[in-house]
C-alpha cells in the first residue's frame, strides 16, 4: 500500500524529536538602547527553567534600525544569589553542568542561531533563581551593554521533560493492534 505524499509528510513531521522543530526568538527578556545600537535578547523556551535555554541577541543600529550584523556578542550570565536550596536541574547521568554562579563569558555566532539576524548561544543554567545577564557588544573599537534580569523557573521533572517520547511506544502499539484488528 502507497502512502499519499501529504500523509507521508505529516508522519516525518510527527516523528521529529520537539527540539527539531524550535526556531530562533523566544519570549523578550530584555531590551535596551545604548549610544549606538538597539540590544534586544530573546529566550527559548519562553518559560526559561534550569537545564539547556537558548538565547538570542538582535543588534540593530539605534537610529535606522537597521540590524548590525558584524558586530561581536558576549553574554555574561550571573547567578544573583547563591543559596543552595534552590532547585538543580535534571540530567542524564553521563552529562555534567558547571557549579553556580559565573556561567561564563559566551560567544554569541551567527552560526548558533536559524535566523542569521540574530546572535545566539546554547547554555546550561544549573539551578533555578534570578540570574543577571550582561549583554556586551563590540564593534569598531566601541563596547556597549545592557543588563537583564532573569528568573529561572525549577526544572520540569524527567517524565514531563520526555513525555513525548515516553508516550511513543504505546501508541505504535496501539496503532499495530488496531491495524491488525482492522484486518480481520
Amino acid at each position: 500500500m502507497k502512502l499519499p505524499r501529504p500523509l507521508l509528510l505529516l508522519a516525518v513531521l510527527l516523528g521529529l524529536p520537539p527540539a527539531a522543530l524550535h526556531a530562533d526568538g523566544g519570549a523578550v527578556i530584555g531590551q535596551g538602547d545604548t549610544e549606538s545600537f538597539r540590544i534586544t535578547l530573546f529566550a527559548s523556551p519562553g518559560t526559561v527553567r534550569a537545564g539547556m535555554s537558548d538565547l538570542s541577541v538582535l543588534v540593530q543600529d539605534r537610529k535606522t534600525l537597521s540590524p548590525v550584523l558584524n558586530a561581536a556578542v558576549r553574554l555574561q550570565i550571573d547567578a544573583t544569589s547563591d543559596t543552595d536550596d534552590k532547585l538543580q536541574a535534571w540530567v542524564p547521568p553521563c552529562c555534567s553542568m558547571e557549579p553556580s554562579g559565573t556561567l561564563a563569558s559566551l560567544q554569541a555566532t551567527h552560526g548558533a542561531a536559524q535566523n542569521r539576524l540574530l546572535y545566539a548561544v546554547t547554555t546550561a543554567f544549573p539551578k533555578s533563581g534570578p540570574f543577571k545577564i550582561r549583554t556586551l557588544v563590540q564593534k569598531d573599537g566601541t563596547s556597549e551593554s545592557i543588563t537583564s534580569a532573569l528568573e529561572v523557573r525549577p526544572p520540569l521533572p524527567p517524565a514531563a521533560s520526555f513525555w513525548a517520547f515516553l508516550a511513543l511506544p504505546p501508541l505504535l502499539i496501539g496503532g499495530y493492534a488496531l491495524r491488525q484488528r482492522i484486518r480481520r
